[in-house]
């Protein structure tokens, strides 16, 4: 009797790579069919190579991109701070021809005025701090002082001011905070109020007396 041939994955040599198949093809149909998997396997390779140049492609032109819009907006920025550059240069050049203080102040708040506008049109804002209550977020406290002006933990001075551009907060405004006084410290106030008007009574009362005696 002949021995059946055992089934199970045959390798085939293409030419190019060997192919697992679960029969070896033994017409020339089946061969077709494989040599057709094997091209449908080389050009879905090649489409993902081409995709993986693709993007790196687009990374690369994305960074160009980035820089080129970095160097733009720097530029813009600098342009519109020449002129102010200039009112300085102006207002130092002018300081040495003249001793009227009051003139130099006012030029250097002008200047001071330009330079605020220019990066006010750019987005860059205030951050408000006196009067209002001590916000973490947005203030730095620096130090502490008691009031009684002002309601506990409120803004009662401006050391540095803070900054936001657009949303971002570039920095926070360092501030002095108020504390409530001290219950005691009122007392030992009061006490020593008391205690000179009562010493200036008995001096005045001392001085009336002798005055009266003489």
């Amino acid at each position: 009797m002949k021995k059946k041939r055992e089934s199970g994955p045959a390798i085939v040599d293409t030419g190019r790579e060997a192919v697992l198949t679960e029969s070896a093809p033994t017409t020339l149909d089946e061969m077709a069919i494989v040599m057709e998997k094997v091209a449908q396997a080389d050009e879905y390779l090649d489409l993902l190579k081409r995709a993986k140049a693709d993007f790196e492609n687009y990374k690369k032109r994305i960074q160009q991109e980035r820089l080129e819009f970095t160097q733009f907006a720097n530029e813009e920025l600098i342009r519109e701070l020449l002129p102010v550059l200039d009112n300085f240069e102006r207002a130092i050049n002018h300081s040495g021809k003249q001793v009227d203080l009051e003139a130099i102040v006012s030029g250097i708040r002008l200047v001071k005025k330009d330079f605020e506008e220019v990066l006010k049109k750019r987005g860059l804002q205030r951050v408000e701090a006196f009067g209002l209550p001590f916000d973490p977020k947005i203030h730095e406290a620096v130090a502490q002082r008691e009031s009684s002006e002002y309601p506990d933990q409120t803004v009662i001075e401006e050391l540095q001011t803070g900054y936001r551009l657009g949303e971002r907060l570039l920095r926070p405004t360092q501030v002095v905070v108020s504390t409530k006084v001290e219950i005691e410290d009122r007392e030992e106030k009061r006490e020593e109020e008391e205690s000179e008007i009562q010493s200036l009574e008995s001096e005045e009362e001392s001085k009336y007396g002798q005055g009266n005696w003489n």
